[in-house]
């Protein structure tokens, strides 16, 4: 079973990577918007989904432990892919920094309390936005807590969806 949740893993990185490169070759400054990101998770969903279906039906007393770890198993697969590229593409284009910070530029007053607006932006511009192996390490482990959230609600969604048939 580990097998297939690898292999869901592989494809959902693989259509996150390639959903990113599409965006980076229409517009660079569009591949780092939000809205591109999250929309993202597509492919994560998708693949757990798959994932634990499949560990459903081939597992006679499929509980939740068994269904979780099959849809963490994909996320964190799908994830190292993503970590990786995104590591490597800023390698590649050290400009994605700086329209990482523009970016944020833009955001910052949309997502800021006014009277924190000011120390936020000041934060902003003495940042360093370039991605250094310890930093998508850290994102990568650091968003394993948010991939156990969504892999445990999708389990759950799954085990009650699949109970009803």
């Amino acid at each position: 079973m580990r097998n297939k949740n690898v292999q869901y893993g592989l494809i959902a990185g693989a259509g996150v990577i390639a959903w990113f490169l599409l965006f980076y070759w229409i517009d660079k400054p569009l591949m780092l918007s939000p809205y591109v990101y999250y929309a993202s998770f597509v492919f994560y969903l998708w693949a757990m989904y798959k994932a634990m279906v499949v560990s459903c039906r081939q597992e006679e007393a499929s509980d939740f432990k068994a269904v979780l770890r099959s849809g963490f198993v994909v996320y964190l697969v799908a994830n190292l892919l993503y970590y990786l590229f995104y590591y490597f593409i800023h390698q590649q284009d050290p400009h994605l920094a700086e329209l990482q910070k523009e970016a944020m530029r833009e955001w910052l007053p949309r997502i800021t309390p006014r009277d924190k607006l000011q120390k936020a932006m000041e934060a902003l511009e003495s940042s360093d936005f370039s991605v250094k192996p310890a930093d998508a390490l850290f994102s990568y482990a650091r968003s394993a807590i948010g991939g156990f959230g969504l892999a445990a609600s999708l389990a759950w969604i799954v085990l009650r969806t699949l109970k009803k048939d």
